[in-house]
């Protein structure tokens, strides 16, 4: 019986520190198969990139180099794509006013929050289309007053294809 319950406490041990998956699944390079990441699971392998495209993409954010002089205009301003900075890091989205007459904002909160103000017809700008993966939160609204209710989405390597390829889309039809 004694050795039942060592054994029981053993298997038990090894469980608790190695995840359900047990050690053979500990490389990041899996974690897009599903399989898990050591002793955390697999949402610290997807936070860690998300956290590592974050920084990546703030990195790449447009900046101006030079000085400012007293009435807010920068002297000899450097764009960033001349020191070397690259496309913004994300998947491409497409957020789209599809109404013939009314102005709407669009606000999407998750990983990253962004908002956009499009008149009808109008679409956000591709630049400004990057989100990093995760779960998302799309709101629209018109002259503050929700429209509908807020659609919840995922931002990941799916292609999607509304208006051409894409990888998500938020649209207001009205």
């Amino acid at each position: 019986m004694r050795n039942k319950i060592n054994i029981l406490a053993a298997a038990l041990g090894l469980l608790v520190f190695t995840g359900c998956v047990g050690p053979l699944y500990t490389k990041e390079s899996q974690h897009p198969k599903g399989h898990g990441f050591g002793l955390f699971g697999s949402g610290s392998a997807s936070q860690a990139e998300v956290n590592r495209l974050a920084i990546e993409k703030l990195k790449a954010q447009p900046v101006m180099t030079g000085t400012m002089t007293a009435t807010g205009v920068v002297a000899n301003a450097t764009p960033a794509s001349a020191i070397g900075k690259t496309a913004p890091a994300g998947y491409k989205g497409i957020v789209v006013n599809m109404s013939s007459y009314r102005r709407y904002t669009f606000l999407i909160q998750g990983p990253e929050n962004k908002s956009f103000y499009l008149g009808p017809g109008e679409r956000a700008p591709d630049s400004a289309s990057y989100l990093l993966p995760g779960r998302y939160i799309a709101s629209i609204y018109y002259g503050g007053s929700l429209v509908g209710r807020p659609d919840a989405f995922t931002v990941g390597v799916q292609e999607k294809f509304f208006q051409g390829p894409c990888h998500w889309y938020v649209v207001a039809e009205w």
